[in-house]
């Protein structure tokens, strides 16, 4: 866990913020690579907050500085809205290899939806500080043009790098700030993919993040012009990314696990044994008693006169009670499950196509 001091916090636009913050030890900082993410907790009243998790924006190799830009929409990102200066946040990390395989020689398409952006402005804002061999195309789904965060960025760092081509797929509304760049007008649809690739579909890696209807219908039609499975990754926001969280643990942590894990094998010990137990005395309970044998009266005899009776008493025969034969309960049947067979990512050839001409 690091510990980290707020410097700024300032609005991207109506439902984005963006948080800088510095490190409270400047030898505890955290050194993370294009494209992962961090956890990060608040303290209200002196009590921390829930840990949420958020792409990191700046680019890898500041030491003193972490940003992340978060689009309020719950109660913990609008707590982060009333967070000032100085205010003390705990990050934990980082997680994720989205863009682990994204070289400077390889030409990429980054498909972006709403704040699924905030992976790519790290990898970009690397770009900027480093020559590139390969093309990166950005294709950015917005709904209105007010809704770009990092929009005045954006436009400098098409200027800044000339391999980057960014092309804007804007909803609804006007997009008088877009003038001079590449629009796409309405979703984004196969026709506006071919208008933009026309055959150099193969000739591309393509990274996915936004909402995950965006990304299927993206995936979709890469797929439907052959673009193999194993060219396509995506990154999902919301409570249940596509990938899981790999969870990173120091000795302290891995001994609570431990204790975690054998507290759990010792709950399920004890309650296979109250089962059988219990399974046991309700086998017994329903068990139907065999009824005692009546009692065998034996009538005195009269005695006759001049003889000397001596009565024989019958032995009573036992009767066997019969045991109940436990009934023994089947074991379970566990059925496994089949390994998925994953495909090896092909090894393509870097491509510099030509331009798009979508305007």
């Amino acid at each position: 866990m690091y510990s980290y001091i707020v410097t700024q916090q300032r609005a991207l636009n109506a439902t984005c913020i963006l948080l800088t913050l510095r490190p409270s030890k400047p030898n505890r900082t955290l050194s993370f690579a294009a494209g992962q993410y961090a956890a990060i907790n608040l303290r209200v009243h002196g009590r921390p907050t829930t840990v949420r998790c958020f792409s990191i924006v700046n680019a890898p190799g500041q030491a003193n500085v972490l940003q992340f830009a978060l689009r309020i929409t719950g109660d913990f990102t609008a707590t982060a809205t009333g967070l000032t200066p100085g205010e003390k946040v705990q990050v934990r990390g980082p997680y994720g290899n989205f863009l682990e395989s994204v070289g400077s020689e390889l030409n990429v398409v980054f498909f972006a939806g709403g704040i699924g952006i905030t992976p790519f402005m790290s990898r970009l804002r690397e770009a900027a500080t480093r020559p590139q061999a390969g093309r990166i195309v950005l294709v950015y789904s917005c709904q209105h043009q007010n809704d770009i965060p990092f929009l005045e960025e954006l436009l400098t760092l098409e200027t800044r790098i000339p391999e980057l081509m960014i092309v804007y797929a804007i909803t609804g509304g006007p997009v008088e700030r877009l003038a001079g760049h590449k629009v796409v007008r309405g979703r984004l649809t196969s026709e506006n993919l071919d208008q933009i690739f026309g055959q150099y579909f193969s000739a591309y890696k393509y990274y996915l993040c936004g909402p995950k209807p965006f990304m299927r219908a993206i995936e979709k039609s890469l797929i439907a012009r052959n673009v193999a499975g194993s060219a396509i990754e995506t990154e999902a926001f919301g409570l249940q990314p596509l990938r899981l969280w790999p969870l990173q643990f120091g000795v302290l942590g891995k001994t609570y696990a431990t204790s975690a894990l054998m507290l759990a094998l010792g709950t399920v010990v004890f309650l296979s044994t109250d089962l059988q137990n219990y399974s046991a005395r309700l086998a017994a309970q329903t068990t139907i008693p065999t009824p005692a044998p009546a009692p065998t009266i034996i009538p005195t005899p009269t005695p006759t006169p001049g003889l000397t009776l001596t009565p024989t008493t019958p032995q009573a025969t036992p009767v066997a009670t019969p045991v109940a034969t436990p009934v023994a309960t089947p074991a379970p049947v566990v059925q496994s499950t089949p390994v998925p067979t994953i495909a090896p990512t092909p090894v393509s050839t870097p491509y510099n196509p030509p331009v798009s001409t979508v305007s």
